[in-house]
């Protein structure tokens, strides 16, 4: 059995690929963002202690909305969750280039970790929920690949 009909055969549904394949898009997308953001915040002449304090924004978004995105999964759908997540997560990146002062950036790498736990908690209930249960491991450690491979 080839490597590509043992893939097909313990993951038949396309809807993960296309979650595989997301994941690993946004993943380097996070890889950029984090490599590059405290270089372009440096050369704005941010001070160090700055730079990380705006880094804890993003945690503390991340922290924020862990939570409730399982609430607004539920409510609203994992799919229309993660479109949010993933046009909320394009703004913000798409606008944080054009910031200048602390609080404005500030707020952008909050909500950025805010739609950045959307995507994950979306990404992963989808996971969860389609997945053949005998072959959940698998299909998970396929999604930790992806991710692995973007950062």
């Amino acid at each position: 059995m080839s490597l590509a009909s043992t893939l097909r055969a313990r993951v038949p549904d396309r809807n993960l690929w296309i979650v595989y394949g997301t994941t690993w898009v946004l993943s380097t997308a996070y890889g950029l963002a984090l490599a590059t953001t405290p270089i372009l915040l440096h050369e704005r002449d941010f001070a160090y202690d700055e730079i990380g304090e705006l880094a804890a924004f993003f945690g503390l978004g991340i922290v924020s909305f862990a939570i409730p995105s399982g609430t607004i999964i539920r409510r609203f759908s994992a799919q229309r969750t993660l479109a949010v997540g993933i046009l909320g997560y394009a703004a913000m990146i798409g606008l944080f280039p054009f910031l200048t002062g602390f609080w404005e950036i500030a707020l952008c790498r909050y909500l950025d970790g805010a739609f950045s736990v959307a995507v994950w908690v979306s990404c992963e209930t989808l996971l969860l929920l389609r997945a053949d249960p005998k072959h959940r491991a698998f299909s998970t450690s396929l999604y930790a690949i992806a991710t692995a491979l973007g950062y």
